[in-house]
């Protein structure tokens, strides 16, 4: 049910500060972010969003109490505030629970497609709601003990690559999902100051602690990745390890270590910002990916859905795009 609007620009920007992942928003895409709001209440009983429907809104509870429905646990309730349906807009993925107010609800909207406008027109938020998504998933991967890559590429009886051939290269950036949304010329620039590196058995590719700097392409070979707890992972051609870290500015999680003669095309996270600022639909998929993976360690759906103390946690500023 809509009513005449109560909440102000003021406070709708104080509010949005109040919620992850907006807390560290600069000045002018949070203005821009208000702007953007509608207001509605929906009285207690009032359904939210259908489950199954995908997200196409963002919604932000400023009062009020809703309930999942279905879910089969007793306190699955979120409480104001809370942000709803982003993750799963950005991940591109169906909202997994029906929500209901509890009581007399009020909820400013924000439409998907005026949100994903404004991601376009300010790569500041880009970088902002990135560095959010990446703090998030690496608790929620600390929480779990869970490093394991999203998407491990079955193993391929096809005969190992010649990654002399510039076509070899692109292929091998071509089979992890992200980089493949980036389209055939970003991979190419990507590409283009990056030889591959040559690995024996047992070496390192990267330790536990250390700076991320660079984003690494299993091209061919096994790696294994071991975290300080003792969580391993097993990683073949098509993997890419290292990416959260290196995007989000964070030392590396685990050590990754050649299980068998590897090839890795090591990429500068620099170069996806900066194809990210030239090209939305690359800031869309580097989004889309730390949503997905941020739901799957989530699991349970209302999970999905609530604000973690571990996100609510301020998160340095996004790496800048020269």
């Amino acid at each position: 049910m809509t009513t005449p609007e109560t909440i102000g620009p003021v406070e709708r920007a104080l509010w949005l500060r109040a919620v992850w992942p907006f807390t560290s928003l600069r000045a002018r895409p949070l203005a821009a972010l208000a702007r953007l709001m509608r207001e509605d209440v929906v009285p207690a009983g009032g359904a939210i969003v259908p489950v199954g429907r995908g997200a196409r809104s963002v919604r932000l509870l400023v009062e009020g109490r809703l309930r999942a429905r279905g879910t089969g646990e007793a306190n699955d309730v979120l409480e104001a505030p809370q942000v709803i349906g982003l993750t799963e807009m950005l991940a591109g993925r169906e909202l997994r629970v029906a929500l209901a107010a509890e009581t007399d609800a009020t909820i400013l909207t924000i439409p998907g497609a005026a949100f994903l406008d404004l991601l376009e027109e300010e790569f500041v938020l880009v970088q902002q709601i990135r560095q959010a998504f990446g703090r998030a998933v690496a608790d929620a991967q600390e929480a779990r003990g869970d490093w394991v890559p999203d998407e491990l590429p079955e193993a391929s009886s096809a005969p190992h690559p010649d990654l002399e051939r510039f076509v070899d290269r692109m292929l091998a950036l071509h089979r992890v999902p992200m980089l493949r949304e980036c389209g055939v010329a970003v991979l190419a620039t990507l590409l283009r100051d990056e030889p591959v590196r040559q690995l024996a058995a047992g070496d390192t590719l990267f330790a536990a602690g250390s700076a991320a700097e660079r984003i690494a392409v299993i091209a061919d070979g096994a790696v294994v990745g071991t975290a300080a707890s003792g969580a391993t992972f097993r990683a073949g051609p098509g993997t890419m390890l290292g990416d959260n870290e290196a995007l989000t500015g964070v030392p590396y999680a685990y050590t990754a270590v050649c299980e068998a003669p590897a090839a890795v095309i090591a990429l500068d996270p620099r170069d996806i910002w900066d194809a990210a600022d030239d090209h939305f639909h690359v800031a869309r998929a580097v989004l889309a990916a730390s949503a997905r993976r941020l739901l799957r360690l989530q699991g349970r759906p209302v999970a999905a859905l609530a604000t973690t103390a571990a996100a609510d946690r301020p998160s340095p500023a996004a790496p800048e795009v020269s």
